[in-house]
């Protein structure tokens, strides 16, 4: 008997049911492939102290359309609601801010993780606050993800705007 009861592994602190409980809620919310490929080991990096997590190279690449991708729509907006404000600052001043594409590329691709699991977190409060446990993963599933139908859309969109500003 002594001898089963020493194979047994020890029993889950509940601090530690906790932190596996959240890891699980994040996997349902971000999507469990992409969590467990990615964003686990770079959410595992940041700490009160440290918001940067390496590259985000997808946020670094894509932009404004990343956020949208995540469905972090209301950072996306803000940033949209930034750029065309500087856009139609330059036309009305007649200066160019160049460089401010760069730099908005470079900020998301080092802020993107710490961004997204922010904005994680408080997405899944915030369902766990409305729903029961029994319907808590597929609201997060629901909730989370990516939204890859739109991040098509702005693609095609900005290629359009572009070939209209150069070519009208």
């Amino acid at each position: 008997m002594n001898e089963e009861a020493s194979v047994l592994p020890p029993p889950l602190s509940h601090r530690t049911a906790l932190r596996y409980h959240d890891e699980q809620l994040m996997q349902c919310f971000v999507g469990e492939e992409k969590y467990q490929h990615y964003y686990q080991k770079a959410f595992s990096q940041l700490t009160a102290t440290k918001h940067i997590a390496g590259i985000n190279w997808g946020a670094f690449v894509f932009g404004v359309i990343w956020l949208f991708y995540r469905k972090m729509y209301g950072y996306g907006t803000l940033v949209v609601a930034l750029l065309v404000t500087l856009s139609i600052l330059e036309n009305m001043f007649k200066f160019e801010a160049k460089g401010v594409g760069i730099a908005v590329s470079v900020s998301l691709g080092l802020v993107g993780n710490s961004l997204y699991k922010k904005f994680a977190e408080q997405k899944i409060a915030k369902v766990r606050r409305q729903l029961s446990a029994s319907h808590l993963n597929q609201a997060l599933e629901q909730a989370g993800g990516t939204n890859l139908g739109l991040a098509w859309v702005l693609l095609a969109f900005i290629f359009v705007a572009v070939f209209i500003a150069h070519f009208a």
